[in-house]
Order: C-alpha cells, then structure tokens, then sequence
C-alpha cells in the first residue's frame, strides 16, 4: 500500500479522473493522509440527517433503536461509532473513484437476528450553487437534494467470499448540501483551506457535511447469520457525484470486524463486488445494526392457578385434592408427590408454563409467587421451587429458586440462590445470605418480583405469612448477561425441581395476579341475612333486642369478611343472626304499659358500626 502526502485536496476529489483498468486499484490508500492530518478524501461535521428524520443531536450518529419498530426488545448488534465520537471523520468518494458499492463484512453480537435499521455514515461536499472545487459554494440554510441510496447485506463464508444477497431496500434520502464557504476558513486556521466551511463546534473548517442514512429493513423480517458483508451503493450523479461514504479505522464498540485490512468494493466497469485489501487504517464502514429476535413477541399473561377448576390442577403431576387441611383460598388445593429432575422425571413434574412463555419483559416488570402448607411436624427433608426467565429469543435464560430444609423437629430454614440439587437426597445447603427460620406450622407464600435496574436483571425474593406479613427477603441478580429488555424477556415456567414431601401442599400460583382471598364455605344465606339485618326500621323495635341485634350483626359481618372461615362458622353465624332478627320486639308491645321509650346512643354506636343507619329519637308512648 503506499500512502501519499502534500497532496492538494483536487488531486483526488474534485474532479479527479475516472479510474481506468491501468490505474493501480491503490488509490484509495490516498485518503489516508494529509499535510494538516485530516484525512484526504473528506473529514466531516455531524449534521443534517436523512430524510424525515431531525437534525443529529450532539455527536453520536446512530438514531435510536427503536426507531423502525416499536419492539421493547429490539438490540444494536453492531456499532463502529467511537466510544468518544469525533467532529470529523474520513469519507470515500464513489465519483471520484469510479466505484458502484462499498462494504464491510462483519461479526454481529448479542441474540437478535431480525434486522431492523441499518444506519450508515454518509457526507455531502454537494453545493446548492457553486462547487467545493472552485471554492465558491453557497448553500441556503436547510438545502436538500433527493436521491435514492440502497443498502445491502451478503451471506458469506469463512474465506469471505460473497455470497447470497439476504437483503436489500433502496430509499430516497433528503440529502443536505454542505454549508457555504466561510471567510473564516482563509488558511489560517489549522487545517483549513479557502472555501471550505465553518464549524462553531469545534472551531474548524471542513469541505464535507456528515449525516447518517438509516435504512428502514423491517418489513423484510430477514433473520441473519452472525456473519454477514454489509454495503452501500448508490448512482454518483448530478449533485450526489459529490457524495461520499464515511470509513472509519475504530474497532467496533459492538460486534467485530472481521478482518482490519479488507472492504468489499465493485469498481463501476472492471469487477463484481468482491474482497479487497490493503485498507489500514480506514477498514470499515461507520455504520449500526439493530435486530430484534425472531422468536414471537409475546407478553407476561397474568394468570391464577387456585386448583378450584375441577377440570385439571394445571401444575403437571401434582394432584388436586380436599384433604380435610384448609387451602390458602377456595376449597381446593394440589399436593404433590415426591419428584425430583435427576430421578423421577420420567414420570412428569410438578410444572406449569403459566399462561404460555413469554419473551417481552414488561416495562414495570412482574411477581410469580406460591403457597406452600409448611407443616412443622414434617419429617427431615427438602423442597425446592424455582421461578424461571425467559431470554427474548424465547430460550431459558435464568432460574430463581426458593429452597426449604424441615429438620424434622419442627423447624423450617428457607434460603434462595440460582441453582438446585438434581438426584435425590440431594440437599442443596449453600446460599448467600442465611436462610430464614421459621417455626410455626401454616401457609407461607414465595413471591419472586422481577425488575431492571441499571439495564440488567433482578429478582427480590420474599416469604410471606398467611397474613401477607414478610417474613424473610433476599435480592438476586445484577449479572451482566440478563439485559433487559434486549435479552431477558418474560416469564418461563414455575417448577418444584425437587421435593421429599410425599402430599406437599401447594395453593395459588400465581403470575401477575393478586392473591385470591375467597373463602371455601358458602356464605350466600348469611350475607342475604346481614342485608335483611342492615335494612331493620331501628323506629320499630325496643333498645334492648336492637343492641342484641347489633352485637350480633358485628359478629356475623366479621365471619363474612374472613377470607378463609370455616362452613361451620358461617352456618353459626347464620343461625345467632337469624334468631337476633326474629328476636326483635316491636316498640308498639309496650304501648299499654306507659313507658317511656327510648332508642339509647350505646345502641345506636353499635349498630352503626354493624354497618347499620339508626335514628336516634325519644318517643312518649
């Protein structure tokens, strides 16, 4: 490669002559150097963008990702933007090099494969009236010229041969022309030639004018591989024979180029579109990628599994029974047998996929949770009960896992951490924070919440009394792998990977949902009571059997309101309810005797706070 210095900016780019099939193909090696250290061919200065799109905000190219779909989970799979992006950058002529196409071939990152947005750096030495070469451009403000630009990405092998074309969108772009020559720009600021124009950002001169074109590939919904030759082409006519491709000599903030020394370029007239070498330090294109994954984007679905539909348990081979033990809500519950992952799968899991996996993680985030009877007269043993997360790309992406030791003397220890014991007896006992103890027999609820902070993924898990009372909480996550919501998605399954408990009883999974608080008994017949109760004409009845009827109804009220109370205390209730009604005693009974009657304000507190309306009045009879 040779390289060329002092060599004045017209040589090349303004009106430099065609290549012909003896010129040697070297000639791009002469954009590298300049006598002011500015590379040949063009520096440029971010500014206005293609079509429909604002101006460049600051100096970053790339435009959002989001910006051809509205896919929470859509990824930037390659970016050659420097980490600290420049006011300049070297560009490559297609006018002046006689050239059709200009790519690179790359090594796309991360898990998303559906392209989406292609953005590549492009720079205009086009003038609205006069030329760059005779140093009399002039450009009013927000000048464009339309022309179509299109992209296209190559399958190709590991010897970099171009292959298929896997896609490939042709777009008109609103392109600007560069800003009108300055007087500032009179050769005495450091690298600035008469003509060019003014830049306040950084107090330079430049010829060129950067803006990025981003290419909308959607709609194709074309999956690539992780190796691909991505290009440019374009017809360099009329005013875009004075536009250029901006190159770039960074290594890649995301994905890889895969070889420093080679582009792929069609000399227009002499080759197809193949591999080329010799371009240190300029060998790619600056250029982002964005993708989503290909599998479908699918939502956390809320769902109760309360095993009170008769038809199923909905949690695999755990069976939905009524076995004289109260279930945490409702009148059914499961229980399951002994399983283990290493030892009984065979035989099915205690398992459920929820309302199906889902791969979109919500922007909130979400709770899973479920019951568990912790019987302290258990024998010695161990349960494990793990919440999983999904990747986008509808993969398994992490498991969450709630572990609970019984000794066999009365106390339970549950700890959490991502990984359990997979062949029985298999006690899994290493966690990072001291499990919980508890010592009292009851339902307890295991709650996972899932949520982003700082980009990645965590998961505060908690165990709550039959109260909803935390009892113990630990945080897990932060690992550099779960991006949300690039890479991790939604739910997966929920799983009791392992259990010694011959009938574990199990009650409300739930994902998304609050927990239902409907008790089993049929409280119909007391409720249609407590009306009749609440509707009494108080003006009616003595004050003695009113504040019996009161202590009464506030008795009745609080069985009804009891999420989980028995049938046999709603029957009760029912029934001191009922004989309170018909125990009233009409005010008209004590007429004959001449008493005074009156309807006390004890009575009428405690009515009131039954639910019930009295009016309080004194009445001569």
């Amino acid at each position: 490669m040779r390289f060329t210095t002092n060599v004045r900016l017209s040589n090349l780019c303004k009106g430099a002559p065609h290549v012909s099939p003896g010129t040697p193909r070297h000639n791009k090696a002469e954009i590298h150097v300049r006598t002011h250290a500015r590379p040949l061919i063009g520096t440029t200065v971010k500014g206005a963008v293609a079509a429909g799109a604002a101006l460049l905000v600051a100096l970053g190219m790339a435009v959002p990702a989001t910006a051809a779909t509205s896919d929470p989970r859509v990824d930037t799979i390659y970016d050659s933007e420097p980490a600290k992006p420049l006011e300049h950058y070297a560009s490559y002529s297609f006018g002046a090099h006689q050239i059709d196409e200009l790519g690179d071939r790359v090594e796309l990152a991360g898990e998303a494969r559906v392209v989406q947005e292609i953005t590549v750096g492009m720079n205009s030495w086009a003038c609205e009236t006069g030329a760059h070469q005779t140093d009399d451009c002039s450009t009013s403000e927000g000048a464009t010229f339309d022309h179509d630009l299109t992209v296209h990405v190559y399958a190709t092998d590991a010897a970099g041969t171009v292959g298929a074309e896997l896609a490939t969108v042709t777009q008109t772009f609103a392109i600007p022309y560069r800003p009108s020559a300055d007087a500032r720009c009179d050769g005495s600021i450091a690298g600035g030639d008469v003509g060019e124009w003014y830049s306040t950002a950084d107090n330079n001169c430049y010829d060129g004018y950067s803006f990025p074109a981003t290419f909308d590939l959607s709609a194709l919904d074309v999956e690539l591989p992780d190796d691909v030759i991505v290009s440019v082409s374009y017809a360099a006519t009329g005013d875009a024979a004075a536009l250029n491709v901006e190159v770039i000599g960074d290594v890649p903030s995301i994905g890889t180029d895969t070889e420093t020394d080679e582009m792929y370029i069609d000399w227009k007239n002499l080759t197809p579109f193949q591999r080329d070498t010799g371009w240190e330090p300029y060998h790619g294109l600056r250029m982002t990628i964005t993708a989503i994954p290909a599998a479908d984007a699918v939502e956390v679905a809320p769902i109760v599994i309360g095993f009170d539909d008769e038809t199923s348990s909905d949690l695999g081979i755990a069976s939905r029974v009524d076995n004289g033990l109260m279930a945490a809500s409702g009148c059914w519950y499961a229980e399951a047998p002994v399983t283990n992952y290493g030892t009984v799968g065979a035989e099915g899991y205690v398992f459920t996929r929820y309302a199906g996996y889902a791969s979109v993680f919500p922007e909130g985030g979400y709770t899973a949770s479920a019951d568990f009877y912790l019987d302290t007269a258990a024998d010695a043993g161990q349960f494990s009960w793990s919440h999983a997360v999904n990747g986008t790309d509808g993969n398994h992406q992490r498991d969450f896992i709630f572990h609970a030791d019984s000794d066999g003397t009365g106390t339970w220890a549950v700890g959490t951490n991502n990984n359990a014991s997979t062949s029985a007896p298999g006690y899994h006992s290493t966690y990072s924070v001291a499990p919980a103890v508890i010592t009292e027999s009851g339902w307890y609820t295991f709650q996972h919440s899932f949520y982003a902070d700082g980009g990645v993924l965590w998961a505060d898990l908690a165990v709550l009394g039959d109260d909803g009372v935390e009892v113990a909480s630990w945080t897990l996550g932060g690992n550099a792998d779960d991006v949300v919501p690039t890479i991790v998605g939604g739910n997966r399954y929920g799983w009791l990977v392992k259990n010694d408990f011959a009938g574990l009883a199990i009650d409300n999974v739930l994902l998304d949902s609050e927990r239902p608080e409907v008790g089993c008994a049929d409280t119909a017949a007391l409720a249609a009571l407590i009306e009749k109760a609440q509707g009494i004409d108080k003006d009616k009845f003595t004050p003695e059997t009113l504040e019996k009827l009161a202590e009464v109804l506030a008795r009745a009220s609080e069985v009804l309101g009891t999420a989980r109370t028995t049938q046999a205390a709603v029957d009760t209730a029912a029934a001191e309810l009922s004989a309170a009604i018909d125990g009233l005693e009409p005010v008209e009974e004590l007429a004959a005797t001449g008493a005074d009657v009156t309807v006390v304000t004890a009575t009428a507190l405690a009515l009131a706070a039954a639910g019930a309306l009295l009016v309080v009045r004194r009445r001569r009879v």
